[in-house]
């Protein structure tokens, strides 16, 4: 006999939008850590902690409001010229937290009900500044050719844990592996992860659990 009381709870999957692409973003995102140690050992931190949805949300929105502080803090400009492997953007790109993000993506079952599932079957809003944010097109990225950029926040949770790690382990390549490596345009992709925290955090401000901490 089942609890009626228990909440209903919907698997991760089933947010996905009609185009298919959230479901496309999270399966990129499980690809993509197919090469980093240890991902689910961070991913069962977070689940052994047992957060209601509540407590997950707003962990989470102090994890995305202290990237936006670290990245807006950043003197862009001097990017442009930034070694992805220096000692120096190691240390800055390993201050950028995922955990919380990447349990999000993980997440097997969230009830329906909860400002959590809202959030991540919401879209957000990018202002294409300068003509610097980047899509993905049948895998490849390219640029965003209109003013304004529509994204699902899952798409873009799934974008900031992604290209951050991958980051974090190009910074450890030595110097035998950097020679095969081609330029990267590090300012461009520090922006692109900060204009898609930055979208995830206003979409979050108006949410009933969070609106007493949004700033």
């Amino acid at each position: 006999m089942t609890d009626s009381t228990a909440p209903v709870t919907v698997p991760l999957a089933a947010l996905t939008d009609a185009s298919g692409a959230v479901t496309a973003a999270t399966a990129a995102a499980g690809a993509a850590f197919g090469f980093i140690d240890g991902v689910f050992d961070r991913v069962d931190r977070v689940r052994a902690r047992k957060l209601s949805a509540e407590a997950w949300l707003r962990s989470y929105y102090l994890e995305v409001i202290g990237n936006v502080e670290l990245l807006e803090a950043l003197d862009f400009k001097k990017l442009g010229a930034a070694d992805v492997a220096s000692p120096a953007f190691r240390k800055i790109i390993g201050r950028v937290e995922t955990e919380i993000g990447l349990s999000i993506l993980f997440s097997e079952k969230i009830d329906p009900a909860s400002d959590l599932y809202r959030l991540l079957k919401a879209k957000g809003k990018m202002e294409n500044r300068g003509g610097e944010l980047i899509v993905s097109k049948r895998g490849k990225e390219t640029s965003y050719a209109g003013k304004v950029l529509y994204e699902g926040v899952l798409q873009a949770v799934s974008f900031t844990v992604v290209k951050t790690e991958v980051l974090k382990k190009l910074s450890t390549f030595d110097g035998d592996e950097r020679e095969y490596m081609k330029t990267l345009l590090l300012r461009r992709r520090l922006l692109n992860i900060r204009e898609r925290f930055i979208m995830i955090k206003n979409a979050m401000d108006g949410l009933e659990g969070i609106r007493e901490l949004s700033r």
